[in-house]
């Protein structure tokens, strides 16, 4: 799963969005990204949890884009483009 880039969009999320993280680097992922898509500061606790715990790079928006929006034309695809331009 190395060569594999988890885009997962995120808006106010809940718990769960903690235990698929935690799942898929236990199943070997690599490259997880979390794009808060405008979460409020006071929202955001489970993201701030895993950007601390180092399980996924997040990236972060002021405002909500809508997820097709953030994926096609900022964050998501600038990072992942990133990635494989400098992957080794």
């Amino acid at each position: 799963m190395k060569d594999i880039i988890f885009v997962i969009p995120a808006y106010k999320p809940g718990s769960a969005l903690s235990v698929v993280v935690k799942r898929l680097k236990e199943l070997g992922a690599l490259n997880v990204l979390i794009i808060d898509d405008g979460t409020a500061q006071n929202d955001s606790e489970v993201i701030r949890d895993i950007e601390q715990s180092k399980l996924a790079v997040v990236v972060r928006h002021k405002e909500n884009l809508g997820k097709v929006r953030l994926l096609k034309q900022r964050s998501g695809m600038c990072w992942i483009i990133f990635r494989m331009l400098t992957a080794s």
